[in-house]
């Protein structure tokens, strides 16, 4: 819900989830077809935990951004070289550009 709320006021998010969760549904499909401003990005790999990066400034991780009912905080961190590396992950994981939500769809229905 925050993602959708936050892309609703104009802030630019980019979704990557791992290949694999396409055929599972539920929040992917529901997130990446909120405001425009979602864009769903899909990676061929695990991976190995699930972090939200905010303004290049800090990121978030832990269990407890991945699934429900999880009562453990989020890490918090500010470290520069993690905000350094985490970045230039993305920045080449999202250079091919977004998956197209109709192909998104087609990916999930497995057609």
């Amino acid at each position: 819900m925050a993602l959708k709320t936050a892309a609703a006021k104009g802030t630019s998010v980019f979704l990557i989830t791992e290949r694999a969760t396409v055929h599972r549904g539920g929040y992917l499909l529901n997130v990446s077809h909120g405001p425009e401003s979602i864009q769903t990005y899909l990676y061929a790999g695990p991976l190995p935990s699930a972090w939200v990066l905010v303004d290049n400034a800090w990121v978030a991780s832990g269990v407890t951004l991945d699934q429900e009912g999880v009562d453990v905080a989020p890490t918090i961190s500010q470290d520069a070289a993690t905000l350094r590396s985490l970045n230039t992950w993305a920045r080449q994981v999202t250079a091919a550009g977004p998956i197209k939500r109709p192909d998104l769809l087609k990916l999930h229905y497995g057609k």
